[in-house]
């Protein structure tokens, strides 16, 4: 047979209302499907205790935020989680962002759109979850917290929780273009930018 058909569940709307339902989708992808890493994007911390919480046996690792972002309350939250997140065996990664880093200040000084942030911006079409997992992802191999090419869970967010989960298969933020997103478990139906 040369297709396959899957469901794919569409959120009516981006946010952190849909966090409950996206873990429980990616456990339930997880166990079908023999996966037995996801990476997730929680900035405090707050949502890769609750996957853990509900999948005791799975590699969790925590994507959050690197040391440049300015969310003073955010960082105060996941300071406070950091020491439950290492005590659950949840691996933290937290580094400059695939998609901003330096191509952020030159932006700021420069006013000059760098192709990082319009891959960003592309991804963000989909869904600013999927922006959110695949940047995660790259995180995770860049720091060495997961193997290129092995398939895995990505769930990223909409501000605050996760609203998406892909079946991807990753690389490093340089070989990018060797990136894999294989399926779309769980998204929510937005159009255009959410966050501009």
């Amino acid at each position: 047979m040369t297709f396959e058909t899957k469901e794919i569940t569409y959120f009516k709307k981006p946010g952190k209302e849909n966090t409950e339902k996206t873990l429980d989708l990616a456990i339930e992808y997880a166990k079908k499907n023999n996966i037995n890493t996801i990476v997730i994007s929680s900035s405090t911390g707050a949502s890769a205790l609750k996957l853990k919480e509900k999948a005791k046996n799975l590699n969790i690792i925590d994507v959050t935020y690197s040391e440049a972002v300015s969310y003073k309350e955010t960082l105060e939250k996941f300071e406070k989680n950091k020491e439950k997140l290492k005590e659950n065996n949840i691996k933290i990664v937290k580094c400059t962002h695939s998609f901003s880093g330096i191509e952020k200040t030159l932006f700021k000084r420069y006013n000059t759109m760098m192709p990082n942030m319009l891959i960003a911006d592309t991804l963000k079409l989909i869904s600013e979850g999927v922006k959110v997992a695949v940047e995660s992802v790259l995180m995770a191999a860049d720091t060495g917290a997961i193997e290129q090419k092995k398939q895995i869970l990505a769930l990223g967010g909409t501000s605050h929780g996760v609203d998406t989960c892909l079946l991807v298969e990753p690389s490093t933020t340089s070989n990018f273009f060797e990136f894999g997103i294989l399926e779309i478990i769980c998204i929510p139906k937005h159009g255009g930018l959410a966050h501009e």
